[in-house]
């Protein structure tokens, strides 16, 4: 592990210069389909209603033909501050996604409108997940879902989201990511809250919250890596079904 890294931050360091793709260009009709799913226990809120730890999956469903580098303006692969070469970040941004939850013997599904979510991976740093649209910085390489260390971490930087793997790692859904800052980024060791920046789906606004992390005796969060309490699952599969 790079413990001085800052997971998914390379996403954010250029961010000002991203050639960001349009939500119009967002597909439902996908060739050579791959799904990735990821799923933690944790506290959502989808319209009025707020689930308390419950067991969420976020699935998404895109082509693996449509993986690509994370490019700036001039649409450049996106250099990462601590490896050579590259490109280390890529994105899969056109798809489906859906949010299942079950919480107290019963299911609630959400259809998210497409365009505002990313399989994100940060293959320097060993970051995998979803990314958005959305957030303080209108892109959030963490939020709604990613992960660090653990076998995430390994497949991050080895497979990446090309092939089917199963992994865990610490889960994120941070507003805000990195708290602590990386490189010319300056966090204040703190995720933000979400209830500012929905997600929308046809089930209406919905919000993935970050309770648990380990923090200093501040009560900042520990670090842009082993920050998070909580834990969940990723999977990559070959297929298309949700």
């Amino acid at each position: 592990m790079r413990a001085c890294a800052a997971t998914l931050s390379g996403f954010l360091l250029a961010a000002g210069g991203l050639a960001l793709p349009s939500p119009s260009t967002a597909q439902t009709s996908i060739a050579n389909p791959m799904t990735y799913a990821a799923t933690v226990v944790t506290d959502i809120r989808i319209g009025t209603h707020r689930f308390h730890n419950a067991v969420v999956t976020l699935t998404f469903v895109g082509s693996a033909n449509d993986i690509t580098p994370a490019v700036d303006g001039q649409g450049q692969p996106i250099p990462s501050v601590y490896c050579s070469g590259g490109p280390w970040f890529y994105w899969l941004t056109k798809g489906s996604a859906r949010v299942k939850v079950e919480s107290q013997a019963s299911v609630t599904t959400a259809h998210l409108a497409d365009g505002q979510v990313f399989v994100a991976l940060d293959a320097c740093n060993g970051g995998i997940g979803f990314g958005s649209y959305v957030g303080q910085n209108g892109l959030e390489p963490a939020y709604p879902l990613a992960f660090t260390v653990g076998t995430a971490e390994v497949v991050a930087i080895t497979s990446g989201l090309w092939s089917p793997a199963f992994m865990t790692g610490d889960a994120w859904s941070c507003i805000g990511y990195p708290p602590n800052g990386a490189g010319n980024l300056k966090g204040n060791g703190l995720c933000a809250a979400p209830d500012s920046y929905p997600l929308q789906s046809d089930a209406g606004e919905v919000f993935f919250y970050q309770l648990y992390n380990v923090t200093t005796p501040s009560g900042t969060i520990y670090s842009n890596h082993n920050g998070s309490l909580n834990r969940g699952t990723f999977a990559i599969r070959a297929g298309g079904s949700e």
